[in-house]
């Protein structure tokens, strides 16, 4: 037992750090950073009394549902869906007002991502809750920013599809709402996006920092 115990003493804080380096290249395969799903202004349909502004219970609903138009990655190791594929991928929203004060107004609901061929559904990729803010700027456009937040076992229905969630994380939305019918709804368009993950090499290289930093003050 010793042996092994003698055998660490010659591994100082910099050849440990220099490890969980070479560890890092050797996971580099593993590492998320993120990625953004920009969307096409999709209609949603918000019913309200036209003398008043949005209020607690009322409700809005994609008309059908959105689509997606491109996709950036932060890095090549991050999550990729081909330009053939995207065009399948549909997302829908459904929620109603659960906090209203002057111009602020925060929704909650369900949202779903999934894939269809013609107008068959064939796949799930992502479901579960929302909750959004909303500050209006005027009457009849809106900043919308808040996390999809993706239920148990409603991740992708299909191993070979990609995990939008990146294993249980929230997914960012922003968008812009503007009203173009007052009183009965109006254009959606924003972004889905996932925000950077450390990767387990990482992880491993700050942690082996930390002890190297710690050792070093002990001296």
């Amino acid at each position: 037992m010793r042996q092994y115990v003698d055998s660490w003493r010659g591994w100082t804080p910099h050849r440990l750090t220099a490890m969980a380096l070479w560890l890092s290249c050797g996971f580099a395969g593993s590492a998320h950073a993120g990625y953004t799903l920009m969307t096409n202004p999709v209609w949603i349909s918000a019913p309200r009394e036209t003398a008043r502004p949005f209020a607690v219970n009322d409700l809005f609903w994609t008309g059908e549902f959105g689509t997606f138009s491109e996709i950036y990655r932060d890095t090549a190791y991050d999550l990729n869906i081909q330009p053939a594929d995207l065009v399948t991928y549909r997302y829908t929203l459904s929620g109603q007002v659960i906090a209203a004060s002057n111009e602020s107004v925060v929704y909650s609901g369900e949202y779903e991502v999934f894939i269809v061929l013609g107008h068959i559904r064939i796949a799930d990729v992502s479901a579960g809750s929302f909750l959004l803010s909303a500050e209006f700027q005027s009457p009849t456009r809106a900043i919308l920013r808040g996390d999809l937040i993706q239920d148990p076992g409603r991740g992708p229905g299909d191993p070979s599809l990609p995990d939008l969630s990146y294993g249980g994380f929230p997914i960012e939305f922003s968008g812009v709402y503007e009203e173009t019918l007052v009183g009965v709804g109006g254009l959606l368009d924003g972004e889905f996006r996932q925000e950077a993950i450390p990767s387990p090499a990482t992880a491993l290289l700050l942690g082996v920092t930390g002890i190297g930093y710690a050792t070093r003050r002990r001296r």
